[in-house]
C-alpha cells in the first residue's frame, strides 16, 4: 500500500500560525488539517524563526519562503547525456585525470557534474556490459592509472 503525500499550502501555514498564536497544541492542530502530528512537530521546528526579531514565533509567510527556497537549493537529478560522456572520455584519457579530479572539475565547470562513485560505476559497465551505447567506450578503462593492472609472480598461493 503505497500512501500519498502533499505538502502544506500557504493557507494551511496561515493556519497553523493562526493556532499556534491562540496556543492550541500541536496534535490538536493536526487533526484540524487532517495531517499527521509529525508533520506539524517538522514544520514548526524547521520554520520557526532561532534569532533575529522574530526569535521563537511562527511566521507562515517566512515558512513558506523558507520552504521554496529549500526546494531550490535541492539537488537535481542530472542525466548522463552524451555531451556528459564525451567530456568524461577527453579528461581522462587526454587530460589523464582520475574520476576523483573529474568529479570536482566537473562540479565546478558545470560540464559533468557526476560523484565519483558514478563515474567509476559507468566505466565498470562500459568494460563488463554488452549495450550497443557502451560500446565506444569499451576500453575506457585502460586509461584509469591502475587499468592496466597485473599481477607479480609468486603471489598466487600463500604459504602455510
Amino acid at each position: 500500500m503505497t500512501k500519498n503525500y502533499t505538502q502544506l499550502s500557504l493557507v494551511q501555514r496561515y493556519q497553523i500560525q493562526a493556532f499556534i498564536k491562540a496556543e492550541k497544541k500541536q496534535k490538536w492542530i493536526a487533526e484540524q488539517l487532517r495531517v499527521h502530528p509529525s508533520t506539524i512537530s517538522r514544520e514548526l521546528k524547521r520554520n520557526t524563526a532561532q534569532r533575529g526579531r522574530t526569535a521563537g514565533t511562527y511566521l507562515a509567510t517566512n515558512a513558506q519562503r523558507r520552504t521554496e527556497q529549500r526546494h531550490q537549493l535541492k539537488p537535481k537529478l542530472v542525466k548522463f547525456d552524451l555531451a556528459m560522456k564525451k567530456q568524461a572520455v577527453e579528461w581522462l584519457s587526454v587530460e589523464k585525470w582520475s574520476p576523483e579530479l573529474i568529479s570536482v572539475k566537473g562540479n565546478q565547470t558545470g560540464k559533468c557534474p557526476l560523484s565519483i562513485e558514478w563515474l567509476y560505476h559507468w566505466i565498470w559497465q562500459c568494460k563488463h556490459g554488452n549495450k550497443r551505447a557502451d560500446k565506444p567506450y569499451k576500453r575506457i578503462y585502460l586509461h584509469l592509472k591502475h587499468g592496466k593492472r597485473r599481477r607479480k609472480r609468486g603471489n598466487s598461493v600463500l604459504a602455510p
